[in-house]
């Protein structure tokens, strides 16, 4: 194929990126494993007060000293207004879901929940604590800061924020605790477009910019082009994928049921290789580092034992 010109065409390159899918999605290959992830976590921002004009309304109105710039209030992160100035709700972090522009030294707010009264709270700050990640994070696994081991939890995707950060206003400070799960919508300008994407929650709420790294199973991008190029899959990973999109193109195009068969085959071999690369449990051996959740010296923190998300 030399241009993506017919139906045919298209068809066949959307195979192809089904069979990639189905192939990889469901195996975690050390040809996948990535070690340059990284999170740059934000400082909290102290604004001069929270508005909120309409009891029961989402839109609030955020002032500050010096102007707003749009990375104070959209990014890959999730932002949180939080009344410190307000003695009933200075343990309260009100989600930000959208900005408004332009922006100046006040900016207008759509908040997830309606405003509980209406009155404007002098003394505010914004907090940076969930970020979300790239579409070609399928799992993290394993996050540090400066080379030492971080906890990393598994986060139910019904979970909630404060019932990971339950004081929000005074649990700040270097991260040690990152909680990975469920998908969620990052906070963004009015008139832009944003899907779910993996979030994270990180514990405590960052006190300044630190930089994290993260080791992940990598999602390969959809291939868009006759000349796209799948890297870094072996080569007998590539000949079940194309079994497997041989197979859905005969169903799909051709309505030959029968080449169900040479999806049983890819899927059967892929799992066979798949196993096979673990290797035998005399004949490899895991190392963990010093400290690490693995290891017996493991030293909980954040909140051991809890169930996040559960009932």
């Amino acid at each position: 194929m030399t241009a993506i010109a017919t139906d045919e065409d298209t068809a066949c390159l959307n195979a192809i990126n089904m069979a990639i899918e189905d192939i990889l999605s469901v195996r975690r290959l050390d040809s996948d494993v990535r070690h340059d992830g990284q999170l740059v976590t934000k400082a909290p921002l102290e604004i001069t007060s929270v508005n909120f004009p309409v009891k029961g309304n989402t839109s609030a109105i955020l002032t500050n000293s010096t102007s707003f710039v749009a990375t104070d209030l959209g990014g890959e992160f999730i932002v949180r207004v939080v009344p410190t100035g307000d003695d009933e709700y200075a343990n309260t972090p009100f989600r930000i879901d959208q900005y408004a522009s332009p922006l100046s030294t006040t900016a207008g707010v759509s908040l997830s929940v309606g405003a509980p009264v209406a009155e404007t709270i002098t003394g505010a700050k914004l907090i940076y604590s969930e970020y979300v990640f790239p579409d070609t994070v399928r799992e993290v696994i394993r996050f540090s800061h400066q080379e030492e081991d971080m906890n990393l939890e598994i986060l139910s995707g019904t979970s909630e924020f404060d019932e990971w950060i339950p004081n929000s206003a005074i649990d700040d400070g270097e991260p040690q605790v990152i909680a990975i799960g469920g998908y969620d919508e990052k906070s963004h300008e009015s008139t832009q477009t944003v899907v779910p994407q993996l979030r994270g929650i990180v514990w405590p709420v960052p006190d300044d910019e630190y930089i994290l790294n993260y080791s992940y199973y990598y999602r390969h991008p959809e291939l868009t082009a006759a000349d796209s190029v799948l890297e870094g899959v072996p080569q007998e990973t590539i000949s079940d994928i194309v079994y497997q999109a041989t197979s859905i193109m005969g169903m799909a195009w051709d309505g030959n049921f029968a080449m169900a068969h040479f999806g049983d085959i890819a899927q059967t071999q892929a799992t066979a290789k798949s196993r096979a690369s673990m290797g035998g449990a005399q004949g490899r051996h895991t190392v963990h580092g010093w400290g690490s959740r693995s290891s017996g010296t493991h030293i909980p923190l954040g909140f051991p034992g809890k169930i996040i998300g559960g009932s």
